[in-house]
């Protein structure tokens, strides 16, 4: 504090207060000459102007000075989140394409492999498999072409339409193998313009790829041609491609998204599918390129449609000639699929001493490489993507289902849920397999109730080794329902499990529940057979066997019988019934029959076991 009136005694003393960079004003009243100060009147008003021409320039420059670095800690956590973005998509970027090359090249090494032993179909697979790798490759360097500007046109001029009929007629084979219906139509026979071939063909490539890649089993693709006007300019005509397809759709907030570069709709997308993020946009720029556009709409659950808009104009010189249909095979990604996969689901391979295993998989040569490593040791079925994959586990009930994640319709996590959450195939092993190997997708794999997880690529002895080790934890299990479940006055009673057997086993105790429950409700109806317990359980005989067969090793009739034994086991301790009586009680038509069952059960008849129990 600077004072600075103190001449007269008994006068205000003005003083000037500073702290910090703030100067207050400050009036002492004094009291005695003994400059004793009793009361403090502040303020920053003073009657001197020139206090206000050094205070408010200070004032202003220390709000400069916060204001300048509060917007520098602003700007640097902008930078820095920049920055951790920036390093998160090249993250993604690279993990995404990664994922892309891992699949074909797992399948190449195996077929590779594979040579030796000189399997049918090894040569097409591996030549198929490094087609892929190169169109990726090929997209890859188109975009950093785009990118850099470095990328030209070449206009041609001829008939669009039939040249997008011979791009189109490339793929009916494929339509015809996947089971969907593929129409072409066009509004007008006839239209010359000028084009860029090359480039018009990845655009329709990519997107035939994207349609028939989530269009399910009996659904419909659809290219539709027409002419439209320009609506800046009525004059200008456009040539306007659409390509629709049935499936699940996309979400409305991805919408917007899916052309961004290396944006992959299958990272939280309720139906996944593995991708990179590449065709959509390289298809985006290309038509940019040509001074054309892309749009698109869906319906969750009925239809997504892609509108390309491209300028009719007839300036080249240069005339192009229609392909004949197999010049571009290889750029659609859809070249022939090995016939003996078709093979899988007729029951030739069969061998009935043999664990049976349900593949599921969308990439049929990514399910070819899982056969190969189980070949010789199990029947193999094959399921194409997730519906029919729980259709036939439904059906079949396999001993083990190896699926994977990345699938179209439904991922391997929702198969997984589905059949762990279903008693008919909740006892059912299934390993998870993709080329996604970040830790979270094996946690969230792991929760949804799989039983192992692969990456892709994995090792044949791997697979093998978990495949051995999963049926015989299920022979384990099988061994503690046999042995541990028995029935207490109406009841499932067990003796208590392993903590580690506890919670593979729920789900089979209360299905074994049931089952009693039935059985008891029926216990002295002799005519209670199979039909009447599998119409209560709303499970068809074959599921039935198979379930019961899969949880407790016996068949359905032997398990009824064995229910019924142990409550007459029951009776003759805990009542005065006699043999004959408790017989009828627990079903049996003729006591002499039931001694003799009892006897093969427990090694004794009735009348001994009950002598045994009144001698103790």
């Amino acid at each position: 504090m600077k004072q600075i009136n103190t001449n007269n005694v008994g006068q205000p003393v003005l003083a000037v207060i500073t702290i910090g960079c703030i100067c207050f004003i400050a009036i002492l009243q004094e009291k005695t000459p003994g400059l004793e100060l009793n009361t403090i009147k502040s303020g920053i008003l003073c009657s001197d102007w020139r206090i206000y021409f050094y205070f408010l320039p200070l004032l202003g420059l220390a709000l400069y000075i916060w204001k300048s670095i509060k917007f520098t800690n602003l700007k640097r956590k902008a930078i820095t989140e920049l920055l951790k973005d920036s390093e998160m998509l090249k993250t993604d970027i690279y993990t995404n394409i990664a994922h892309e090359f891992r699949a074909p090249l797992a399948v190449i090494i195996s077929m590779a492999e594979a040579l030796d032993r000189q399997s049918p179909g090894t040569k097409e697979t591996i030549i198929r498999n490094a087609h892929n790798l190169l169109n990726l490759v090929n997209q890859i360097l188109d975009l950093s072409k785009l990118g850099g500007g470095m990328m030209g046109l070449r206009w041609q001029k001829g008939d669009v339409v039939s040249y997008l009929k011979s791009i189109n007629d490339n793929f009916y084979y494929y339509a015809e193998k996947k089971q969907i219906q593929l129409i072409f139509y066009s509004e007008i026979p006839f239209l010359e313009m000028d084009i860029d071939i090359e480039k018009l063909q990845k655009i329709i490539n990519n997107l035939l790829f994207n349609a028939f890649k989530f269009t399910p089993k009996g659904g419909q693709v659809v290219i539709h041609i027409g002419e439209i006007s320009s609506k800046s300019n009525a004059l200008d005509k456009l040539l306007q491609v659409k390509i629709s397809n049935t499936g699940p759709g996309i979400l409305p907030e991805h919408l917007h998204k899916i052309f961004n570069r290396f944006y992959s709709v299958d990272d939280d997308g309720p139906h996944n599918s593995e991708g990179t993020g590449i065709g959509l946009t390289l298809t985006k720029e290309l038509l940019e390129l040509m001074g054309g556009s892309i749009s698109v709409q869906s319906q969750l659950g009925l239809i997504t449609v892609f509108k390309v808009l491209l300028p009719i104009h007839n300036l080249a010189s240069e005339i192009f000639v229609v392909p004949n249909s197999s010049t571009h095979l290889h750029d659609t990604g859809f070249e022939a699929e090995n016939p003996k996969i078709g093979a899988w689901n007729d029951g030739t391979l069969a061998m009935n001493d043999a664990p049976n295993i349900l593949i599921i998989e969308d990439n049929p040569d990514n399910a070819m490489h899982i056969r190969n490593c189980l070949e010789g040791q199990f029947n193999v079925l094959w399921a194409e993507n997730g519906p029919v994959g729980i259709e036939k586990a439904l059906d079949a009930l396999p001993d083990i289902i190896i699926c994977d994640v990345v699938m179209p319709l439904k991922d391997g996590f929702e198969v997984t849920q589905y059949l762990k959450n279903d008693i008919r195939t909740s006892h059912i092993p299934i390993i998870l397999i993709t080329a996604k190997a970040e830790l979270d997708f094996k946690i969230r794999g792991l929760e949804t109730g799989a039983d192992a997880y692969l990456s892709n690529p994995f090792d044949k002895k791997e697979l093998q080794i978990r495949v051995k080790q999963l049926i015989s934890t299920r022979k384990k299990l099988k061994e503690h329902y046999m042995g541990n479940i028995s029935v207490d006055n109406s009841q499932v009673s067990s003796k208590k499990p392993s903590t580690e057997t506890k919670k593979n086993i729920h789900i089979e105790v209360d299905f074994l529940e049931k089952v009693n429950t039935v059985i008891e409700k029926h216990l002295t109806d002799t005519k209670f057979e199979i039909p009447e317990l599998s119409r209560e359980l709303q499970l068809s005989h074959s599921q039935l066997f198979r379930k019961i067969k899969a949880v407790t090793g016996k068949s359905i009739a032997a398990y009824i019988r064995g229910y019924r034994l142990q409550r007459g086991r029951d009776l003759l301790q805990n009542s005065d019934m006699n043999c004959s009586e408790v017989a009828y009680a627990v079903g049996f038509s003729d006591p002499s029959y039931f001694s003799h069952m009892f006897l093969q059960e427990y090694g004794e008849s009735p009348t001994e076991y009950r002598r045994e129990l009144s001698a103790k």
